[in-house]
């Protein structure tokens, strides 16, 4: 809030200038006086204002230095803090019942088959992504109503295309989650401030490996898709520190409105 001088005409031309400092006018009226000063030669006037501004600068450098060394101290303990948190992290990766209580979230969290059933059918443009895009970046296997087995994009292509002219029923909805959105609720489920993605440590994943299972041939279809899931948190150089992988699978079976998702496997990186 700006502070308004009163009596402006009875005030000297140093003390108006000294109220403008205060406030954000200096710059252009200030300095104008501080030059009328000069001008008019009133030396010793300019020269107390000059030493006046001085230890006002001063004593701002002082206050500065102070607060630049106690942002320093934050600093420190932040970073004391967030090295206690990975060593916990580490260790807590490490340990005997990791995986159970990995699971234990997946099963509290991951959302119902029917949800996601509904889910897949609001998009059918799913199918076009699974068909154009991700078959070719991943693994595979699909069993056909005749039970015979394909790998090759280009057989799998084709099967589709061929039962889709003959309007068969092609279990579209699977076409639709067999890509990497089927793994999307199961990461969402392991990410929490004491899972195996961790936000407060910026923690961040990257999949590879992906296979994915469509079983056209069976009484009740279902799609089975699997994972290596890998865990990454920053230094403080910005690098990305890997930390962890894990194998994740899920299992969806929309006649029998069964959605399972599970971690197998944790390996901590070792330095």
């Amino acid at each position: 809030q700006k502070i308004k001088p009163t009596n402006i005409k009875t005030t000297s031309i140093k003390q108006q200038t000294m109220i403008e400092l205060k406030t954000n006018t200096l710059i252009p009226q200030g300095a104008n006086r501080m030059f009328k000063m000069f001008k008019e030669g009133a030396l010793d006037e300019w020269r107390e204002f000059r030493d006046d501004i001085a230890k006002e600068y001063g004593q701002l450098n002082k206050d500065c230095q102070q607060f630049k060394n106690w942002l320093m101290m934050q600093q420190r303990i932040k970073e004391g803090e967030i090295r206690k948190q990975v060593r916990t992290y580490e260790r807590e990766l490490t340990s005997n019942d990791c995986v159970f209580k990995l699971n234990e979230s997946i099963r509290n969290k991951i959302p119902s088959a029917k949800s996601l059933i509904g889910y897949y059918q609001s998009r059918p443009k799913l199918t076009e992504y699974t068909l154009t895009t991700e078959l070719s970046r991943m693994e595979y296997t699909v069993w056909t109503a005749e039970g015979k087995k394909l790998t090759s994009p280009s057989e799998i292509l084709s099967y589709h295309t061929k039962i889709a002219a003959e309007s068969r029923d092609n279990g579209d909805l699977l076409w639709r989650c067999a890509n990497q959105s089927i793994l999307g609720d199961a990461i969402a489920a392991l990410t929490s401030e004491d899972g195996l993605i961790r936000p407060q440590l910026q923690a961040g994943t990257f999949t590879d490996d992906v296979s994915i299972v469509v079983d056209l041939g069976c009484s009740n279809p279902y799609v089975r898709a699997e994972c290596l899931l890998n865990v990454s948190i920053p230094d403080k150089n910005g690098e990305r520190i890997q930390l962890a992988c894990a194998i994740v699978s899920v299992y969806f079976c929309p006649n029998r409105q069964e959605f399972h998702a599970r971690v197998s496997q944790v390996f901590p990186v070792k330095y």
